[in-house]
């Protein structure tokens, strides 16, 4: 298996890229959302409604999420 990773800044497109390509040939190409998108969504909030402490807790929740792979 192989993976893509697609990177850019809000609105660069990737999201749209990666829903065409899944479109296009989805026995090859699944939609996998960002790690930060998984973090967030599990525990309901967003980084502007963290203090210090608890936006570390989630950096360390991402880095975790990627570390398992």
């Amino acid at each position: 298996m192989k993976r893509i990773v697609l990177t850019g800044g809000p609105g660069a497109g990737k999201t749209t890229v990666a829903a065409a390509l899944a479109r296009a040939e989805p026995g090859r190409f699944v939609i996998v959302p960002e790690a930060a998108t998984q973090v967030y969504g599990r525990l309901r909030t967003r980084w502007d409604r963290l203090d210090a402490t608890g936006r570390r807790e989630v950096q360390r929740q991402i880095y975790a999420l990627y570390s398992r792979r």
